[in-house]
């Protein structure tokens, strides 16, 4: 997502409808007048009845939960969701999303503010009464009446979009064309999932020609709404940028290995086994021999250098990592070619963002691997401090066990900081060449 040269192209249509989707994000984002009277509206528990037309201004809340990768999936679906319907995009601020991200949109927010009239909207669930599903099975609204003269039916306020793990085949009706006659007419959607939802979206017969004309490459959806929206804020990229440089730059190749299991679920020393037998045959990590036996009669030539690399594990069970057998291999390389090294680790936690009002607090931070050979890859660092020019440091917050957090690991490309504009010096500034936005808001 992060590469300088992204290889794939934006179509000139997709480039131009984000123009128009900034420009509606402003024209009817949080702070302007029809953002206000939508709100009233909200309050009200009133909409336009059905077959009157839209209204100008129309919204959709993105619930953030889960973890990071969970967040990003569900912000990249609900965005092209607003794209397609016309409306503005708000999302969670209650997972931190805001602090995570810069502002995708210029000169206005992309976070649902504090006031917003729904105060329980986060607790939104299959059981909601106003979910569309919900409301479909009780006839509060019937597709089947869209455009109907007869049909006096006022539509409901807001409605709620059900698409989490557990959505019901009621719930999955959101992808008929029929459903998504009436869902145009509500002024309101508030939307949960923890899933990437466009492959639906492909499914539905009214956005096929609009996401044709968009995305010629069907397969570059999510690159390019992902080099669109997600770019970290400069204290995230901050991290990721310290990080890499003092654990991953050096190294001639980068391993990522991610042991996707949940907390609650037992050590499993089969799984890591099986990760490290298929590292070693796909030639990510060098084969070895038992400790004790003898190499090759006939070892190859030796190569002109040794290649070195880093090997970064990600799991939400320290287990995999404190085993070390699928980054830190022991015995005796049976090639003698390369000799795997472990750099550091990932646990997949949030990065606590900077706090900029009175926060006093250090990082505590323990990175396996931080020996003397990089004494100074990590310190303390009191809040406020400024660190232009510094070795390797981090700012303020709280992360236990790891620095990185797990989906970071995606932004660890061949960038090493160039994306990041430094508080108090003159850098590069995150940048989407091909997409418009030219930086950080100075606020972050």
């Amino acid at each position: 997502m992060y590469r300088r040269r992204a290889g794939r192209q934006p179509s000139p249509y997709l480039v131009s409808k984000l123009r128009r989707h900034e420009a509606l994000q402003r024209r009817c984002g949080p702070g302007t007048a029809a953002y206000s009277h939508a709100q009233e509206q909200l309050r009200s528990g009133k909409n336009h009845a059905a077959g009157t037309g839209s209204p100008e201004c129309k919204y959709l809340v993105s619930i953030s939960y889960r973890g990071l990768g969970n967040r990003i999936l569900a912000a990249a679906s609900a965005f092209l969701y607003a794209v397609l319907t016309d409306r503005v995009l708000l999302v969670d601020p209650s997972n931190e999303m805001g602090e995570l991200f810069c502002e995708p949109f210029p000169g206005t927010t992309w976070v649902l503010p504090p006031d917003f009239p729904l105060t329980s909207y986060t607790n939104f669930s299959i059981e909601t009464a106003e979910s569309h599903a919900n409301m479909v099975k009780n006839k509060v609204i019937s597709p089947v009446d869209v455009g109907a003269v007869s049909s006096a039916r006022e539509l409901p306020a807001f409605a709620y979009i059900h698409l989490d793990h557990d959505a019901t085949g009621e719930d999955k009706q959101f992808y008929c064309d029929e459903d998504q006659s009436v869902l145009r007419d509500i002024r309101w959607l508030v939307m949960r999932t923890d899933s990437y939802i466009v492959p639906g979206l492909f499914l539905v017969m009214a956005f096929q020609e609009e996401l044709g004309m968009l995305f010629p490459e069907p397969d570059t959806v999510f690159h390019h709404l992902g080099r669109y929206l997600f770019h970290p804020s400069n204290h995230v990229w901050g991290l990721i940028a310290r990080y890499h440089d003092a654990y991953l730059a050096a190294a001639d190749q980068r391993v990522g290995i991610q042991v996707r299991v949940f907390g609650s679920a037992p050590n499993s020393p089969e799984l890591l086994e099986q990760i490290t037998t298929c590292a070693q045959k796909e030639g990510l990590l060098p084969e070895l021999l038992a400790e004790g036996l003898p190499a090759a009669t006939t070892p190859p030539p030796a190569p002109s250098r040794r290649r070195s690399k880093a090997v970064l594990v990600t799991s939400l069970k320290a287990w995999y990592y404190d085993k070390r057998a699928p980054a830190e291999p022991r015995g005796v390389p049976a090639l003698r070619r390369q000799v795997a090294r472990h750099q550091g680790v990932g646990r997949d936690i949030s990065a606590q963002p900077h706090r900029r009002a009175g926060d006093q607090r250090l990082f505590d931070v323990r990175v396996r691997g931080a020996g003397p050979r990089r004494p100074h890859a990590v310190g303390d660092v009191q809040a406020g401090q400024r660190l232009c020019g510094a070795q390797p440091a981090l700012r303020p917050g709280r992360v236990h066990g790891a620095v990185l957090p797990r989906a970071a690991v995606l932004r660890l490309q061949d960038q090493a900081g160039g994306g990041h504009r430094q508080d108090c010096a003159a850098g590069a500034t995150l940048q989407r060449r091909e997409l418009g936005v030219k930086a950080c808001s100075s606020l972050l």
